[in-house]
């Protein structure tokens, strides 16, 4: 059994929910190898029903396996906590060109992260100008069984 964790903001409607719970019940359709739990930092409504298990980020820390973080919030979280998992960043959105300069020292605490991921192909050179750090891999619209190919 392979445990997959996902840190998300909520499950609300937005590309990220859709992706993510569309491939990961796929994943679980296909092939019973699989356990997934999304931890999400705000309850809200799936945006499709998910066949998978949902637990607040606060339950995290128990969890071990391949643990994929969102963004820059929850992989500072994530850096931080001491458990037995393969941590990746998948940077699923370019969060940092709305934030401003104030927060550049605790982004790119965030971009430290053991494994970086990009989204496509289109954010890896801003993503490796921005924290001078290579991509490890490109993985489009949350395809889960890539991620264990990461390295």
């Amino acid at each position: 059994m392979q445990n997959i964790g996902i840190i998300v903001p909520s499950l609300a409607s937005s590309q990220l929910s859709y992706y993510l719970i569309k491939y990961a019940n796929d994943l679980i359709n296909k092939s019973n190898q699989y356990d997934i739990t999304v931890f999400y930092e705000e309850l809200d409504m799936p945006c499709i029903k998910p066949r998978f298990a949902l637990m607040n980020i606060s339950e995290f820390w128990s969890f071990h396996g391949l643990l994929i973080s969102t963004t820059i919030d929850n992989t500072i979280l994530v850096n931080k906590a001491i458990n037995n998992s393969k941590h990746v960043f998948y940077v699923w959105d370019l969060e940092w060109l709305r934030m401003g300069k104030q927060n550049y020292i605790n982004n790119i605490f965030a971009y430290r992260a053991p494994i970086l991921v990009a989204r496509t192909e289109d954010h890896v050179k801003p993503i490796e100008n921005y924290c001078n750090k290579k991509v490890n891999c490109v993985i489009e619209n949350f395809n889960l069984e890539e991620f264990y190919n990461v390295h």
